[in-house]
Formats: structure tokens, sequence, C-alpha cells
């Protein structure tokens, strides 16, 4: 058995709990562009969330504000693998990394990400099954916003 192969093992023999221990949990300062240009700062918490195509969370994490949204996916994705099974994972471009297309397909399922508005180059349309199925990631943002709204004190 090759290393490569170890070592996809022994991701997916990680449990969940030690993948989420390796990120920062405290409270964290951390810095956002706005659409303006300007940098925002935050101090706090963040909360991620994997729902299913009608809202229901699945599994959730709260981290420090400085974790990227990318370094949480793949704890909640094994998470959610332990309680149900799942074909495809739909995320924002805040999502685009390595790390979370190979664990997909270790486990064999597919990530559908949004590619539109990356800097980085041009952009990169979706299939029409792709961009079709996708639109069921507004239900993940409606199911945020509504935590926000009935949850948060303002």
């Amino acid at each position: 058995m090759g290393r490569q192969q170890r070592e996809r093992e022994a991701c997916l023999a990680e449990e969940p709990e030690n993948s989420f221990s390796a990120l920062e949990m405290r409270c964290s300062v951390t810095a956002k562009q706005n659409a303006k240009g300007t940098k925002q700062w935050f101090v706090g918490y963040k909360a991620h969330l994997a729902v299913d195509d009608f809202g229901v969370p699945l599994s959730y994490a709260l981290t420090g504000a400085c974790v990227h949204d990318s370094t949480v996916a793949v704890p909640l994705m094994k998470m959610v693998r332990r309680r149900t099974d799942f074909f495809y994972a739909l995320m924002d471009k805040g999502y685009q990394s390595p790390a979370i297309e190979a664990y997909a397909a270790l486990i064999g399922r597919r990530v559908i990400v949004d590619r539109r508005s990356i800097r980085s180059g041009p952009p990169v349309p979706l299939d029409a099954a792709d961009a079709l199925r996708y639109m069921a990631r507004t239900t993940v943002e409606r199911t945020n916003s509504e935590l926000k709204d009935v949850c948060l004190v303002k």
C-alpha cells in the first residue's frame, strides 16, 4: 500500500471530533472586504452549517471568526456522513479547496461549487445539470438568514 493510499485511509478513519479539535474555537478577530473594497473587522465567532435541501440542519460547528469556511467543510461532511447519506455538496466560492474535492472524491460524492465570481481567472460556468442542482443552495442562505434574524439579539 502506497503513502497516498495510507493518507486517504487515515483521513477517512479520523473521527470528525478530531478534525474539529484542530480548529480555532476561541473568540477571534478577522477582516472581510466589503463590496466597496473597504475592510471590515469582526470580533467573535462564526457558525458553520450543513443543511439538507429543505433547510434542516444536519451538522454544525461554532468556531472563532478567523476560521475560513473551507477548513470546516470536511469535518462537517464527515459528521453528515455519519448521520445520513448524501450525493452532492453545494457550496459557494469560499469553499473552493483541493482538500474538499479530494475528500468528496474519496467518499464517492460530488461537490458543486459556484465558480462564477472568482477573481483569479475567467469564470467557469456550471453545466446545465449542476446549475439546476445548485439552485437548491438558496435554501442554505435562507436557513442562515433565518437563524441570524431569529436567534441573534439586536
